[in-house]
């Protein structure tokens, strides 16, 4: 019966062994996990403030164009009263 205890905790010793590679393992995909989906935050992140930024600068585009459009038409207008006082 003694024979065996030694046989046994080798047994153990390496199933500990395995669990903690495998521990390891699972830590290191989770670690490379978390690098890339901080990554693709990042770069979320980073196209938001371009799209931000295009945004506000077609807003800024309208606002103007119809500001020139406003003034385009009442120059019309009056363009036209005149041809037509005339």
């Amino acid at each position: 019966m003694i024979i065996f205890v030694p046989v046994f905790v080798d047994c153990l010793e390496q199933g500990i062994k395995v669990a903690k590679d495998s521990a390891v393992d699972r830590a290191e995909a989770a670690e490379n996990q978390l690098r890339d989906a901080n990554f693709r935050v990042d770069k979320a992140k980073e196209e938001k403030e371009m799209l931000t930024k295009k945004f506000s600068q077609i807003k800024h585009d309208l606002e103007t164009s119809q500001s020139e459009l406003v003034n385009a038409n009442l120059n019309l207008e009056t363009k036209e009263k005149t041809l037509h006082s005339v």
